[in-house]
């Protein structure tokens, strides 16, 4: 399983797609492999709610080795010290609970995430007039606002 570097926030979503489809795409049966990794963005999910690796232990396993490696910095720290911390109890530390960890870290608060899905929105550009691309990238972009603007805003943009 590949998965890229932690990015920056301005890429956090396109970085979180990425995953996902990996994810779905090496489960064995995509569908659920897609289902089981979307579990760590429901509401209620903890650290310890994701302890079970359900049908996908092996696949857990491997995103806990993938992650590991894309972690950086003192984020990257502060997995190793957990990790460590479930070694010694004799527990392992899954990849969906380290990808929980990794969208805590990237948690925002709602009007601060509302910003910069709008901040996100005004960064699509077209590159040599490459119509498609350009409205591919405006589609994923409205895709992932937890709120659309109002058609009169976006014919503006």
């Amino acid at each position: 399983m590949e998965v890229k570097t932690m990015p920056s926030v301005q890429a956090f979503r396109a970085w979180k797609l990425a995953l996902r489809n990996e994810v779905a795409s090496v489960s064995g049966d995509p569908d659920r492999g897609f289902a089981w990794i979307l579990k760590v963005e429901g509401r209620g999910e903890t650290l310890a709610s994701l302890a079970d690796s359900g049908e996908f232990p092996t696949l857990d396993a491997k995103l806990a080795a993938a992650l590991t490696k894309a972690t950086t910095g003192e984020f990257a720290r502060r997995v190793n010290i957990l990790q460590e911390e479930y070694a010694m109890k004799g527990l392992l530390l899954k990849g969906r609970q380290i990808l929980f960890l990794i969208y805590q870290h990237y948690k925002t608060s709602e009007v601060e995430g509302h910003m910069l899905d709008f901040q996100d929105l005004l960064t699509v550009v077209m590159v040599q007039e490459d119509l498609k691309r350009f409205l591919n990238d405006w589609e994923i972009t409205l895709a992932g606002m937890a709120i659309i603007p109002p058609d009169n805003i976006l014919e503006t943009l």
